[in-house]
């Protein structure tokens, strides 16, 4: 029979730091339960600890940037849409961008962006091969086939990852127009 156990622990060194430590022990028991042997180890695990609460501490503050940027997206008054820059297909889009195309978010997921904004085809493949933002005026066309003119704003990101995006930004500009 073999007994296993691993704990750690806090306690003070020479200078008076707090530092953490891990146990390891085995205690090996013949038939009769009786301790033949007992092995052990510790190891300092102070800047493990210390390293592991800074990533709990950055994963935190990932969060609450995430929660905050996810606030921002939804309650932005224009209508944001998010390409996949390699397929052209709508990977997310805020409230606003539903309220102006007239989609709701589950129909809109999965579209090729020229089907609610025609020239976008041409447009973005060109931004992307050149890797830079625009604005300019165009047409979007709503679900009931209505066109609204619109002024559009889209630039180009990568993630971490590597894999490419364009942000589109769209403002109704049917009233200026009038």
């Amino acid at each position: 029979q073999t007994l296993r156990a691993r704990f750690d622990y806090r306690l003070k060194n020479a200078q008076g730091e707090t530092v953490r430590h891990e146990n390891s022990m085995m205690l090996v028991a013949g038939p009769d339960g009786t301790p033949l042997r007992a092995s052990g180890i510790s190891v300092d695990i102070t800047d493990r600890h210390r390293i592991e609460e800074s990533l709990r501490a950055k994963e935190r503050e990932l969060s609450d940037l995430s929660r905050r940027n996810a606030i921002l997206f939804e309650g932005a008054m224009a209508a944001i849409v998010i390409i996949d820059a390699d397929s052209g297909l709508i990977v997310d889009l805020n409230v606003a961008a539903e309220t102006l195309f007239a989609r709701p978010h589950e129909e809109m997921i999965g579209l090729h962006q020229s089907q609610l904004w025609p020239p976008a085809a041409d447009v973005l493949a060109r931004r992307i091969g050149e890797h830079r933002d625009a604005a300019e005026e165009a047409e979007i066309i709503t679900a009931d086939g209505h066109q609204v003119a619109v002024d559009v704003t889209s630039n180009v990101f990568e993630t971490m990852a590597g894999q490419r995006f364009v942000q589109c930004v769209f403002r109704d500009i049917r009233q200026q127009k009038q």
